[in-house]
């Protein structure tokens, strides 16, 4: 995945911003147990000596010793002697009965100066010797300054350097090796304060023998097992953290769920998230408003299904009331022979319309099925149209209504069922007739257009009356208010409609009326390829 791919505030940038703040604590932490070990390890094992107090001279020729403390100098005595060797300054970790003798002192390996001692085990027909030499380097090249032989007893068999000496204590030779102690050595720092007196000051401190080296490390090893319960202390922390964004970026959409659920629509359109939310949270929103307009739509149908009901029912109780009444009239013999045959021609007709409107219903409801479909197929429309024309036109003609046709010559291929296409066309014109006075003027046109067909069917007649002209479509709607004119059942326009849309075309009533005509409805059929 390329960075420059990645939206800035997107769920992707918020995984990358969590897991480098991750990463970055982890780090930290390995760094900051490594410091403590390198500092707890360099405590241990970096013990100061005469070299380190040293480093703070200044302060001791002022006499000055407050610099020394345990936390400075750990694990480390430190015991400072006039120029009488008297104490003028011992560490807290030192016992007040400590005590230097000036042989003793003499004995330590100075670190103010470059002389040194060496000590080095010889052996001689079974008999073990000690050579201890007093040198120093000068431009390079070690130069001894005296010597002496001391038997394994300490005692002096040769040499000047312990002066008039016979022997050494144990105690001032293990000073001159530079041992104080087991795993403790020694060593002295001589100078002059201010005021010109001698001071020497004697720091005993750890030696770096393996043992101790050992104990150091183990001990400094040991702070590695902390990182076991940081790391997953860390983990924890950023899991809570991270569920708790997580819970804030989807809390408006549960409560918007939750809403839905209840009936009450959220506007998620302002919702402030990462990029990936904010799409579930647009086609979440698309999605309940779709849903309450499905709602809408729903309540709607509701209202125009009982409407329906509604309808038929007055449409059938007018003409099965006079059919129930006559024929009881006749039943009962109170009607006369001279009237019989008009009574009975009245229920034939009542009858028939109860049949017309019953096999109209019956076929508007058969279109309003999910599993209505047309069989279409390919035809020229204008040749179609002219046969149907044809049929009708000595009909017209009888009626004495007038026909005017503009098809053009060229096909126009679209795909029909044509007895469906029939009806509608069959629809349109009966219409015209049955609601218009004789010497009404009929118009047909046909118009080639990119899409498709453009078919047009009107009249010169009294025209629709612009109440109706907003419900032309819905069923049950006629030109008598009353609806008992019996010059229709309501619902011929509504079929007509319904076979359009399954055509995948388009019908709609032309108000007011274009071309000199008072009604004008025009189809629009898609071309066929």
């Amino acid at each position: 995945m390329r960075f420059k791919n990645i939206k800035k505030n997107s769920v992707t940038s918020m995984y990358l911003k969590w897991l480098m703040l991750f990463t970055v604590s982890v780090l930290t932490m390995f760094m900051a147990v490594y410091l403590i070990m390198e500092f707890r390890l360099y405590s241990l094992v970096n013990a100061s000596a005469a070299a380190d107090i040293s480093k703070y001279i200044d302060k001791l020729q002022n006499d000055d010793f407050s610099f020394i403390s345990l936390r400075r100098f750990k694990d480390t005595k430190i015991v400072i002697l006039d120029e009488n060797n008297s104490i003028l300054f011992r560490s807290e970790n030192v016992s007040s009965a400590v005590s230097f003798t000036e042989s003793e002192i003499d004995n330590i390996p100075d670190f103010s100066n470059d002389e040194f001692f060496e000590v080095t085990r010889m052996s001689k027909n079974g008999r073990y010797f000690y050579m201890v030499v007093k040198a120093n380097y000068k431009e390079g090249v070690k130069v001894v300054d005296d010597y002496s032989i001391l038997d394994e007893n300490h005692k002096i068999i040769e040499g000047s350097l312990f002066g008039v000496k016979t022997s050494l204590t144990d105690r001032e030779f293990n000073f001159l090796t530079g041992k104080f102690a087991k795993d403790y050595g020694i060593s002295k720092l001589t100078y002059t304060n201010n005021s010109g007196a001698k001071r020497t000051a004697i720091v005993v401190s750890p030696e770096l023998n393996a043992a101790y080296f050992n104990d150091a490390l183990n001990s400094v090893y040991k702070l590695w097992w902390i990182l076991i319960p940081l790391f997953f202390l860390i983990l924890l922390v950023f899991s809570l953290l991270i569920s708790r964004q997580i819970k804030k970026y989807i809390a408006t959409l549960n409560e918007a769920v939750l809403g839905v659920t209840r009936g009450a629509i959220f506007d998620l359109s302002k919702y402030k998230g990462p990029f990936e939310f904010k799409e579930i949270m647009a086609n979440f929103n698309d999605l309940s408003h779709r849903l309450e307009e499905s709602e809408k739509k729903r309540e709607y149908l509701d209202m125009e299904r009982q409407r329906i009901l509604t309808d038929i029912s007055h449409d059938l109780k007018t003409p099965i009331t006079v059919i129930q009444g006559y024929s009881k009239a006749i039943c009962d013999g109170l009607v006369s022979e001279e009237t019989k045959d008009k009574y009975i021609e009245i229920i034939e007709k009542k009858a028939e319309a109860v049949s017309a409107l019953t096999d109209s219903f019956f076929e508007y409801s058969k279109m309003e099925h999910p599993d209505f479909t047309v069989s279409a197929e390919k035809c020229d429309i204008c040749e179609f149209c002219k046969e149907y024309l044809a049929e009708k036109y000595q009909e017209l003609d009888v009626s004495g209504f007038e026909l005017q046709v503009e098809i053009p010559e060229e096909p126009i291929f679209c795909k029909i069922d044509r007895a469906l296409f029939r009806r509608v066309i069959e629809n349109i014109i009966s219409n015209a007739v049955k609601y218009n006075p004789d010497g009404t003027l009929v118009f047909f046109e046909i118009n080639s257009e990119t899409y498709g067909a453009e078919i047009t069917i009107g009249d010169c007649g009294i025209g629709i009356p612009e109440s109706m002209a907003s419900s032309i479509f819905e069923p049950f709607t006629t030109g008598d208010i009353s609806r008992t004119s019996g010059k229709g059942t309501g619902l011929g326009m509504a079929i007509v409609k319904k076979i359009i849309d399954a055509h995948h075309g388009n019908i709609r009533l032309i108000y007011p009326a274009e071309n000199g005509l008072s009604a004008e409805f025009r189809i629009m059929l898609p071309k066929a390829y």
